[in-house]
Parts: structure tokens; sequence; C-alpha cells
């Protein structure tokens, strides 16, 4: 009972209803649990329609290529125009 918090010991509440307790850095958490699956997908799914598009591997590897320089011109831009870079 020592780690529960004061609040939680002193205010009753209704059946039902429970008390959270959360901040930035869970949400930093899941969203980052987020991005693990979703941009690996991404990824795959841009390289099968690149793939059907040119029907050829080597071309589109040459194109999936770029995708780390553009993600630098982004936070290039994002650094020149002093806009914070956050989930």
């Amino acid at each position: 009972m020592r780690d529960t918090p004061v609040v939680a010991r002193e205010i009753k509440l209704p059946e039902g209803v429970h008390l959270e307790w959360a901040g930035e850095y869970g949400e930093l958490k899941e969203a980052n649990r987020r991005l693990m699956i979703v941009v690996p997908f991404a990824l795959v799914l841009i390289a099968g329609v690149l793939f059907a598009a040119t029907t050829s591997l080597i071309d589109t590897f040459i194109i999936m290529a770029q995708i780390p320089v553009a993600c630098m011109g982004g936070i290039l831009g994002l650094y020149l125009t002093g806009t914070p870079f956050s989930v």
C-alpha cells in the first residue's frame, strides 16, 4: 500500500472507475512501439508499388536507396524553419 499514490488511497471512486497515471514518457513509448510496426510495413508497401511500376528489382533498390536522402532533406527543412522534430 506504500507505493499507492495518496490520491488513489484517499479518494473513493464509483464502481467501474479507475485512476491511471500517465505522462509524455508513456505516450512516447507507445508511439515508438507503433512506429516499429508501421514504418517497416510502409517501406515494404512502397517497395511493392515501385516493383510493380518498374518490374525491375535493381531499379526498385536504386529508388529505395534515395529514402534516407529524402529523410535528411526533411530533417534539414525542419531545422531551417525551426520546427521541432517530435512524435
